[in-house]
């Protein structure tokens, strides 16, 4: 049986891959890292850091020494002001963070990072809560 990314068989599992085609060359240009200044988005800067230095990709965050950055703020309701933002913007790859604070309906993700996982026109990244 086939699952849509973002359907129960995902949230069942801690991780979901789609490979691409085997000659797919990868290439990172632009990162989104949402934060909200909170430990948990604070971890997922600091998984994202050493992707965008790595591919020499932009990250959009805070200006950070050595990585081409710069920071905006949006309003609106965080997962689908984020998912515009990557319909919108140059990126290739969100990486966020998770708060756990939704309880068993969304133990693996939250409800904003699951909803960001399904909205996304770009693949999200999901850095754990070290404290969840």
């Amino acid at each position: 049986m086939k699952y849509r990314r973002g359907t129960d068989a995902s949230r069942e599992t801690p991780a979901t891959a789609q490979p691409g085609p085997p000659d797919e060359q990868f290439t990172l240009t632009g990162i989104l890292v949402p934060l909200d200044f909170s430990d948990e988005s604070l971890q997922a800067l600091e998984f994202a850091v050493p992707l965008a230095k790595r591919f020499g990709a932009f990250a959009d965050s805070l200006p950070l020494i050595g990585i081409n950055a710069e920071s905006a703020v949006e309003v609106g309701i965080p997962a689908e002001a984020l998912a515009a933002e990557t319909r919108t913007g140059d990126f290739d790859l969100v990486v966020t963070s998770t708060h756990g604070h939704t309880g068993v309906p969304h133990f693996l993700l939250g409800s904003t990072a699951e909803k960001l996982v399904r909205l996304a026109a770009c693949p999200v990244l999901v850095v754990p809560s070290h404290s969840a």
